[in-house]
């Protein structure tokens, strides 16, 4: 169906096709080759959108995954600093205020079906990313002076895992936007 719209734009020098109007793979001229994947699977239409709906939601379970392994990351680095002096990192509680939120936004936006909410979770990052560059600069400065290698290592670690959360929220809600729009990172794919 496809090929029909290009079919006049390119001089085809190589054509496979069931008939005329259903090409399995053309070649033109520029080398560039177009494929039906569609024809070629031998599933109907049907089944190839529910395989590509099913393979849009395994990258986003994906990225859910990987967050709760860093959650599970931050827990043990957690328990190793039980071992250690305690210090007050400023910010910290807000970028873990704000990653969760985001995970959970995430998780409603597809729910909810909501891209608005989508995109919403992706501006956030920008904040995250900004509280960890500052929670790591004032480990490093502390280092020096107050703080034990214990305690800067293991908090290093796991505010590192904090904004990696983050990362897999905008992950899991650039997946919902392109289950719902078509579109990944502005570039329609279906």
């Amino acid at each position: 169906f496809e090929f029909q719209f290009m079919r006049n734009y390119f001089n085809w020098v190589r054509v496979f096709s069931v008939d005329d109007r259903k090409p399995i793979k053309a070649l033109c001229d520029f080398g560039i080759e177009f494929r039906d994947s569609y024809i070629l699977s031998g599933y109907s239409l049907e089944k190839t959108a529910d395989n590509l709906q099913s393979h849009k939601i395994e990258k986003l379970v994906g990225d859910l995954e990987r967050l709760g392994d860093h959650a599970e990351d931050i827990r043990d680095f957690a328990i190793k600093l039980n071992n250690t002096e305690h210090h007050q990192i400023p910010k910290l509680d807000e970028a873990i205020s704000i990653s969760l939120k985001m995970v959970d936004d995430s998780i409603l936006s597809y729910v909810s079906k909501d891209l608005s909410l989508a995109k919403d979770v992706i501006k956030r990052d920008d904040l995250v990313d900004k509280l960890y560059d500052e929670c790591l600069n004032i480990i490093i400065e502390n280092n020096r002076k107050d703080y034990s290698s214990d305690f800067s290592i293991y908090t290093t670690l796991i505010v590192k895992y904090i904004e990696r959360i983050a990362d897999h929220a905008v992950n899991v809600a650039e997946w919902v936007i392109y289950i719902l729009s078509g579109y990944h990172k502005d570039k329609q794919i279906f």
